[in-house]
């Protein structure tokens, strides 16, 4: 059956995250929407306009009563979306041409928020193979950040990927590394990076990655 609570879940889903994510975004206590969506039960319109506001690529009519799309007519694009070759070179995304890339690649159905991707050669996160392309999301607001995700955050004159948690201030966040190892003395080889929110000038959140066993094929077009 088609209902609010699960377009909710189909938006969290687009925009690759957890209801508990969402939650989090919107400023709702921790399980509001989640025990909503196990009961079947209704949420306070608040809520609705939290969603509303903090997403608005997405239809309002359509969040509320499943008529039309999910996406407004300006927010669809191509299914290309611009491939950079590394951390250092990834760029703003926006509306314009102006994207310092030649390489493009299909996403597919599975991300369907994507808008760039970028190849990951970088070291600190053991989840991503070197060589791996990561699929993003890009964001406009880092105060909008969900703890515990991936993001590629550029600050100053570097661009990093690590898992964001708080800080002991709001203006402030740590980006940490998975990769746990240590130098002979103890020390951590990527210990965690203490960034101020103000600094922060690019952001993409990470949806997921793909990694190819064979290299026969090439997984992006030049256009």
């Amino acid at each position: 059956m088609d209902t609010v609570l699960t377009r909710i879940s189909q938006l969290a889903e687009s925009e690759g995250i957890t209801i508990t994510a969402l939650e989090q975004v919107i400023g709702a206590s921790k399980g509001v929407l989640s025990r909503a969506l196990a009961k079947t039960t209704d949420i306070q319109c608040k809520w609705l306009v939290r969603i509303v506001e903090n997403y608005p690529g997405y239809d309002a009519s359509w969040l509320l009563t499943g008529k039309g799309t999910m996406l407004k007519e300006h927010s669809r694009k191509t299914s290309l979306i611009p491939l950079f070759n590394d951390l250092a070179s990834i760029g703003d995304v926006s509306d314009s041409d102006e994207i310092y890339t030649t390489a493009y690649i299909d996403p597919g159905d599975w991300f369907p928020a994507a808008s760039a991707a970028i190849r990951y050669h970088n070291v600190g996160m053991t989840e991503y193979q070197p060589g791996c392309v990561l699929i993003l999301r890009k964001k406009t607001n880092p105060h909008e950040l969900v703890w515990g995700e991936d993001y590629v955050i550029g600050y100053g004159d570097n661009r990093i990927l690590r898992t964001v948690q708080p800080a002991e201030d709001k203006d402030h966040l740590y980006a940490y590394a998975t990769d746990e190892s240590t130098y002979i003395d103890g020390r951590s080889k990527y210990p965690p990076v203490h960034i101020s929110i103000n600094r922060i000038k690019l952001i993409f959140q990470v949806l997921g990655h793909i990694h190819k066993r064979e290299s026969n094929d090439r997984i992006y077009t030049n256009l």
